[in-house]
């Protein structure tokens, strides 16, 4: 078996060798069994239809919108009719999919390789974080991070991946990932609020280590917030955790670990 992964998430295709243990196809080989992570555009549509081997495509988010809203119509039914098994990683993902006539299975899955060391530090004055993308900072909830730091000002907020006008216990940072890994170690809950998305690894990180965390989308384990006023109420239980998440750790390192091996089956 080999791995194709599309060129708009490149930036995963070391970490997806070493997660998989699966030779990245530099040449491509029509016959051999190939999993394509992203069907992003028109060369990974190509690519993917004229592949004659056993197929798998695991969709990662953003080319599920793509395929969505491309004006073409004649690739969702294409892709639809091909002969290939489909993953996603949520039931959000998956209505959109089977809305287009593809039928995958929920497998969610971190492309890191994680020690899963529990990390996690009791603190009454509790550190919450999120990474986010510049220019789309609605869609990340920014906003409203924003405001809970308003709402608990004992509470300390941190959003990475973007510049942006810092408050008295909320701050903006840029880091390398290694960095990032480090300085939220002690951290004790993650923020996810896209309302379409895969399964953050920035979310998966954080209960691997112990921590809590909070999402707009429903996950086993995860505190599930869909509305401003239930994210407030969870976001409120944080200062009150005195002991890392070992049930959510448990359950998302055998769920992790099962979903990789269900995939390479």
């Amino acid at each position: 078996m080999v791995i194709y992964i599309s060129s708009s998430i490149s930036n995963f295709r070391e970490k997806l060798q070493k997660r998989m243990d699966v030779p990245y196809a530099n040449i491509w080989n029509v016959y051999k069994p190939a999993i394509f992570f992203g069907l992003y555009h028109k060369i990974d549509y190509i690519k993917f239809l004229a592949h004659r081997g056993k197929k798998k495509v695991f969709w990662t988010g953003g080319d599920i919108k793509n395929l969505k809203h491309n004006k073409n119509k004649k690739w969702q039914e294409r892709i639809a009719n091909a002969d290939a098994e489909h993953y996603c990683e949520n039931e959000v993902e998956q209505r959109v999919l089977m809305s287009m006539k593809i039928f995958p299975d929920v497998y969610p899955m971190i492309f890191t390789e994680t020690d899963n060391t529990v990390t996690f530090q009791k603190n009454t004055n509790p550190h919450i974080y999120m990474t986010a993308h510049a220019g789309r900072e609605k869609e990340y909830g920014v906003d409203i991070l924003r405001l809970a730091a308003v709402e608990f000002p004992n509470y300390r907020f941190h959003i990475y991946g973007l510049q942006g006008e810092v408050m008295d216990n909320l701050d903006y940072g840029i880091l390398s990932e290694n960095d990032f890994n480090e300085v939220t170690k002690d951290y004790q809950c993650a923020v996810r609020l896209n309302r379409f998305d895969g399964f953050s690894e920035t979310v998966a990180k954080a209960v691997l280590r112990g921590q809590y965390a909070i999402t707009t989308i429903e996950y086993p384990e995860i505190a599930y917030a869909n509305s401003l006023e239930s994210f407030m109420y969870e976001l409120d239980k944080i200062q009150y955790k005195t002991t890392p998440n070992y049930q959510g750790r448990d359950y998302w390192i055998k769920e992790l670990e099962e979903s990789k091996w269900k995939l390479l089956s």
